[in-house]
């Protein structure tokens, strides 16, 4: 069963084993997403936060390339606010970086302190941007989007928000999502807003 890239879950084909040799490198990155056991146990060496402190060096686990000065102490700002549990608004030129600021800071979260889930409601016109840049920047992050029609998205929070191992263990309060980061939009809030959606903390 096949998930193409860009196209809705209802578009999910069966293919032969044969079509999927030029794949083997996304078929073992979704492997490794969905190793219950695997996942767990990075999840519990999570901390608690301790003291900010400022940092002169972008996360280790940051893969895209290196980020500018100004992008650092953008990083460095979110982090500090995130200590002091602080709402801010990341407001920059345009083409300075926000997303790759907020993609380091979610990275440099995830690799001190916390695993997740993180929700991202973004523009709907961006929500492909956000995962490309996922990809490049964090590609050891599990990211699902979230969208698409009635059935795609019913087919996502079916197969994609939960481990199956738990299925018949937990109640759906208790349930560990597999995914780092969800991206939606607004909208799809909204259309799901009466439906057992972001039954996590």
């Amino acid at each position: 069963m096949v998930k193409w890239r860009d196209l809705q879950y209802e578009d999910c084909t069966w293919e032969d084993e044969s079509v999927l040799e030029h794949y083997k490198d996304k078929i073992k990155k979704f492997q490794q997403f969905n190793d219950y056991k695997s996942v767990i146990k990075e999840r519990k060496k999570a901390v608690k936060k301790g003291k900010w402190v400022k940092t002169t060096k972008q996360p280790a686990a940051l893969a895209g390339g290196t980020l500018h000065d100004y992008q650092l102490e953008g990083v460095n700002w979110l982090r500090y606010s995130w200590y002091q549990d602080t709402n801010v608004i990341l407001a920059d030129e345009m083409g300075l970086g926000k997303t790759i600021q907020s993609i380091s800071f979610l990275v440099s979260v995830k690799e001190e302190n916390l695993e997740g889930p993180f929700l991202l409601v973004v523009p709907h016109s961006t929500m492909k941007n956000w995962v490309r840049e996922f990809e490049f920047w964090a590609p050891h992050m599990n990211v699902i989007l979230y969208w698409g029609s009635k059935d795609s998205r019913d087919m996502i929070r079916k197969h994609e928000f939960f481990f199956d191992e738990e299925s018949n263990t937990k109640s759906k309060t208790e349930k560990t999502p597999k995914f780092n980061v969800l991206i939606t939009s607004y909208e799809f809030i909204l259309h799901d807003s009466k439906r057992p959606f972001f039954f996590f903390h």
